[in-house]
């Protein structure tokens, strides 16, 4: 109670001097109880408390003006616990009290140097044994104001003593005796590491240090010394002196590097941004960098991350000075998986990539640095920092991030070639889309709605192409697979099935399809050292994309973007975009039918077939105007070529009533007669194509372009007659590709113009008739393809023209036709036997007199022995088929007066001096007789009463030629002709032969014997018969259709054999069998086995009826058995077998 009651009287208790030596008294007797010196006098309880007492009231006085230094130094004293138990109460409680009562009044009141010692104290007492001591001093200091420079003055003096410890050779050793007295004068035996971990702790928590801002650089001298193993063993040394223990250092450097960190983080976070004194210099920054290099504590980096984080928010133009160096420093940071390192990365990501913006407005230097950095990170974990560096960059830059991911890639997978020597392929680009960089860019992008990445599609080809020129074939290998991927995506395939995602993605399809083709076009012929494999396939993957996008694609965006390719400079580009338009054309059909059949199943497809409907059509029409720019300004012939090959099968695949194609006919028929062959040929194909889209409506150019094409056609083609005669200068006998290809190309619009414009082509008849008959190339066979076309072009006239239109410069083709050769005269008449083929009953009646004649006077050409005409018989076959398609359409009443107008020009009197009749024409008669009664068979038998005068005169031994007329007038002896000439002989020799086949003809189809009757019979047995001993000419060489001996004797044994056979009667053929037998005994052998030959016919085919025939060919046989020719021994023998069996009976015994 008296205490209390002192306590209340206040100051004036110091100015008792009584008071204030009992205050000093007591101070003694506790230091001298601290330093050990007097145990004995230990203060008391009550004594502890007056002290405490004391402490109070002076704590409380407002003025300390009258105090004494020593009274100040008593309180230092009272502050001092050091030799004491921390559970002592002398010790313990005089320093709460004056830790408790220590007010800024007062605080600021003291002297600087007092003031110093006090803090100094309060280091020391900061980190205490004793919590109550400790958590005084917390207070103690939170209410007192210290100024930044008190922190730097023991900042320094911690730093220099630290330096002291840790340098082994002590130069100036005084000056380093008064460092060391000043820090024991505020520290005593306190270590360095301890002061300075307290240190940092308070100046940590005094947030309100006046001045703060000077601190900066003595926290980074700290930083740099605790980066110094040199300082660093300084400090340890001296802590190993003076302890027991031993200092934990790793815990040591972590705990004040983390304070520092914090500290200088917490000052910097005050500042605005955009700070402009010069505080903080590169040299800092380049601290904090090789710190956080060197460092290895994750929380410690962290920090440090966390600290560069606010500098560049303050002093964003000192970061962005290194903040390439920053980057790399940074690179380790990214491995940490835990969530506060994540964190702390992605504020550090958000403001460090601003400043790099600011810097430079390339971000290729920073995503190589992070994407590098990332190379043992796990994989969500790289994920996650690169969609953050994502959002910081914005949302634009992905195509940018997904190229140097797959940059990365392909240098990394070079650096492993080249370190191996291509001993051992590390990455191979096939092996490349499973590695990490290619997943992160595919994982990136599943992250992202596709209206986001698919756009980027488009501009990573693009980035491509400018910054990767180096490796650009292989970069566009991953990204054309990267793409191939990306186009399966769930996401995109379920959103294109609606509409409105099909429409809003419409101008990215486009511009991904440019910029796919320009990357085709820029990897040709750029090899380098990937092989050819590899550039084959970046091009197979091109098309797949094209193919994939295109079937996406409207019609509107396609054709824009194909007009939008045809208007680069360079001319492989335009070549390549036509080539594609081609393609997809072709295809068009085929997607078409996938699509009806998907209809049909009732199964969704997300291509779609491109039509120019009312929407496309006008961008059709542009793209149709641009390729006819190409056609008509363009100076590559090859992209000339290319855009008229595309015109073309742009008609054939889109036929519509386009206006545009009209456009396009009329300029492309004023080239067709400029420029070299190939442009020309392809012109007249285009033309025709777009003739057969217009149809009429084509008509207004047909003039024109019948003339150009003629023309173009007769320069290339030699025709030896007609009204181009010798128009091409070519005297080679083969022919050129180009002039082939320029023949069908012609003959190919032809057709299509017959087709569509048939009624009005008569104007043109004569000149295409010139074309595809008289010319070679059309019509000797040089080329199978034109062979094949000009039979096309040929049929098609005669089906598609009217008859009276055709009819005429068909028939004044024909003296032309002479002398251009066989070949083109056979195909005139070939072609008129296809009219007459058409040809209906009005027609026929019409016409048929003027064809007729026709061609009784091309059946002539035998006997005019032209020099043009090598195969006659070539010629004579077209005729003759001609003759026997008109007579399969005449009537009886019709065809018999033509038939005997034939007959009678056969028989007719070729030299009235000689009345001699023409065998040329006999034979020539005797072919048409031979078809006739092949095609008409029992209806044409009758006509044969007309002919067997005249056949039985041929086939008479001596031959008479004499007319029928002349007969009854002269003498037999005198009208009788012999031919000496071989050639005779040789005609003579195919006439009979003709002849005989025509009566074989005849017996074959007489059914009911209106011609081989009795009379009949008797009349030509013999002049048949005769034939047998017949002598054939010595050659047969100068009649190329001559039949050879064995043909004649063969035509000769089935005449006879099938004369028997019609008969059908033993009357008749006893004398023919007689007749036969008796030439057996003839000294030739060729007579004996046509004899055998006859008979066994006849057994063969009237079998039992023979029988009767037997006992008179028996005797002839045994003859035959006994001849000395084994042929004739033979045949003789197989005879006598067949009848033998016939008979029944053995026959030997009666030879």
């Amino acid at each position: 109670m008296v205490l209390s009651a002192l306590k209340g009287v206040g100051s004036i208790l110091f100015k008792a001097e009584e008071v204030k030596s009992l205050f000093l008294y007591l101070l003694d007797r506790r230091s001298q109880h601290q330093s050990g010196h007097d145990s004995k006098q230990i203060l008391t309880t009550h004594e502890t408390q007056i002290l405490c007492l004391l402490l109070e009231v002076l704590f409380a006085v407002e003025d300390q003006t009258n105090f004494g230094s020593e009274t100040f130094e008593a309180l230092l004293k009272a502050l001092k616990v050091d030799g004491l138990s921390h559970e002592d109460p002398v010790a313990v409680m005089p320093c709460l009290t004056a830790l408790q009562n220590l007010q800024p009044v007062f605080f600021e009141n003291l002297k600087n140097d007092t003031k110093d010692k006090v803090f100094g104290l309060l280091i020391s007492l900061f980190r205490a044994e004793n919590l109550e001591i400790r958590n005084a001093t917390r207070d103690a200091l939170l209410r007192i104001n210290v100024h930044a420079s008190t922190f730097v003055k023991f900042i320094e003096l911690v730093v220099a003593h630290g330096d002291e410890r840790g340098n082994p050779k002590r130069i100036k050793r005084s000056e380093n005796l008064n460092r060391d007295n000043h820090f024991e004068e505020y520290f005593g035996e306190h270590p360095v590491s301890s002061i300075l971990v307290s240190l940092l702790d308070i100046l940590f928590l005094m947030k309100n240090v006046n001045e703060r801002l000077c601190l900066l650089q003595p926290l980074c001298q700290i930083l740099s010394k605790l980066l110094s193993d040199q300082w660093i063993s300084g400090i340890v040394c001296q802590y190993n002196k003076g302890s027991s223990e031993t200092l934990d250092v790793p815990s040591f450097v972590k705990e004040t590097q983390q304070l520092v960190l914090l500290t200088l983080k917490d000052i910097i976070d005050t500042l605005q941004s955009g700070y402009q004194d010069n505080l903080l210099n590169n040299g800092n920054v380049n601290l904090l960098i090789n710190f956080i290099r060197s460092t290895e504590d994750v929380g410690t980096r962290n920090h440090g991350l966390s600290l560069i984080a606010s500098l560049a928010k303050a002093f964003p133009q000192l970061v962005s000075e290194n903040i390439i160096d920053l980057f790399v420093a940074i690179g380790d940071a990214v491995k940490q998986e835990d969530s506060h390192s994540q964190h702390v990365m992605e504020d550090l990501l958000s403001v460090l990539v601003p400043c790099w913006l600011s810097k430079t407005t390339s971000i290729e230097k920073l995503l190589q640095i992070f994407i590098k950095s990332l190379t043992d990170v796990a994989e969500h974990r790289r994920v996650t920092l690169m969609m953050y560096l994502l959002r910081t960059l914005g949302e634009n830059s992905l195509s940018t991030v997904i190229m140097y991911l797959l940059y990365t890639l392909i240098e990394r997978g070079s650096h492993s070639l080249s370190k191996h020597k291509k001993s051992h392929c590390v990455l191979s680009l096939s092996a490349m889309s499973q590695e990490w960089e290619y997943g992160l860019a595919v994982n990136m992008t599943g992250q992202c709605s596709y209206k986001l990445w698919f756009p980027c599609l488009c501009k990573l080809l693009q980035e491509i192409k400018v910054h990767q020129k180096q490796v650009l074939l292989p970069m566009l290998h991953l990204a054309l697979q990267f793409i191939l991927l990306k186009l399966q995506d769930t996401e995109l395939r379920f959103e294109l099935e609606a509409e409105e995602a099909a429409n809003s993605i419409q101008n990215s399809l486009g511009t991904l399809m440019e910029e796919v083709v320009l990357c085709t076009v820029s990897v040709k012929d750029k090899k380098g050292d990937i092989s050819g494999d590899i550039l084959k396939e970046v091009r197979n993957n091109s098309n797949t994309v094209l193919k994939i996008i295109t079937g996406w694609m409207h019609a509107s965006t396609y054709f824009k973007g194909i007009t939008r390719l045809l208007e680069h400079p360079e001319g492989l580009v335009k070549r390549k975009t036509l080539g594609i338009l081609c393609e997809t054309a072709r295809v068009n059909n085929m997607v078409q039918n996938k699509q009806r059949k998907a209809r049909k199943l009732k199964r969704s497809s997300l291509s779609t077939a491109l039509q120019v409907d009312k929407s496309s059509c006008p961008y059709f029409s542009e793209l149709c105007y641009k390729i006819l720019e190409l056609i008509d300004r363009e100076s590559d012939t090859s992209v000339k070529i290319a855009a008229i090959s595309s015109l073309e099968t742009l008609a054939k695949e889109y036929p519509s009533e386009n206006p545009a194609y009209s456009k396009c006919l009329a300029t492309i028929i004023s080239h067709i007669s400029s420029g070299d062959s190939v442009t020309s040929s392809g012109l007249i194909n285009t033309a025709g194509s777009l003739i057969n889209v217009l149809g009429s409506k084509a008509l207004p150019q047909l003039p024109l372009i019948m003339k150009n094409m003629l023309q173009r056609a007769h320069l290339v083609s030699c025709c030896p007659s007609g009204k181009y005669a010798h128009g091409s200068p070519r005297t080679d006998a083969s022919l050129s590709n180009q002039s082939v290809s320029m023949l069908l190309s012609v003959l190919t619009t032809i057709q299509v113009i017959v087709q569509k414009l048939g009624e009005f082509v008569s104007p043109y008849l004569e000149e295409i008739l010139d074309l595809v008959i008289l010319h070679p190339e059309c019509a000797t066979q040089i080329d199978s393809k034109l062979d094949v076309k000009a039979a096309d072009v040929r049929g098609l006239l005669t089906e598609t023209v009217p008859v009276r239109l055709i009819l005429p410069p068909l028939l004044n083709l024909y003296s032309s036709a002479t002398k251009c050769g066989d070949a083109s005269l056979s195909l005139s008449f070939q072609m008129l036997a296809n009219v007459v083929g058409t040809m209906d009953r009005l027609a026929v009646g019409t016409y048929h007199t003027k064809i007729y004649e026709h061609c009784l006077e091309a059946l002539d050409l035998r006997r005019q022995n032209l020099d043009s005409l090598k195969n006659i018989n070539l010629v004579e076959q077209s005729i003759i088929h001609t003759i026997i398609t008109l007579t399969m359409k005449l009537t009886e009443s019709t065809f018999r007066p033509v038939f005997l107008r034939t007959l009678e020009w056969a028989e007719s009197e070729v030299d009235q001096s000689t009345s001699k009749r023409s065998m040329d024409r006999a034979i020539v008669f005797y072919k048409l007789v031979n078809k006739l009664a092949e095609q008409h068979r029992s209806l044409f038998t009758p006509y044969f009463k007309y002919l067997l005068e005249g056949s039985v005169q041929y086939l008479s031994e001596d031959g008479v030629l004499i007319s029928s007329k002349r007969k009854k007038k002269a003498k037999l002896g005198d009208d009788i002709v012999k031919y000496k000439d071989s050639l005779s002989g040789q005609k003579l020799w195919n006439l009979r032969a003709l002849i005989l086949k025509s009566l074989h003809k005849c017996f074959l189809y007489d059914n009911d014997q209106k011609i081989l009757d009795s009379s009949n019979f008797q009349t030509l047995l013999k002049p048949i018969v005769s034939q047998f001993v017949a002598e054939p000419p010595e050659s047969l060489d100068s009649v190329p259709d001559a039949p050879s001996v064995e043909e004649v004797d063969e035509i000769l044994v089935s005449c006879l054999g099938q004369m028997a056979v019609t008969a059908r009667s033993d009357v008749l053929w006893k004398p023919l069998n007689h007749e036969v037998l008796m030439q057996t005994r003839s000294d030739n052998v060729r007579p004996k086995m046509l004899g055998l030959k006859v008979v066994r016919y006849m057994v063969q085919h009237l079998k039992e009826e023979y029988v009767a025939l037997v006992p008179e060919t028996i005797p002839f046989l045994g003859e035959l058995l006994e001849d000395v020719e084994l042929p004739v021994k033979t045949l003789s023998q197989e005879i006598l077998k067949e009848m033998e069996t016939l008979s029944g009976e053995s026959l030997r015994e009666y030879l």
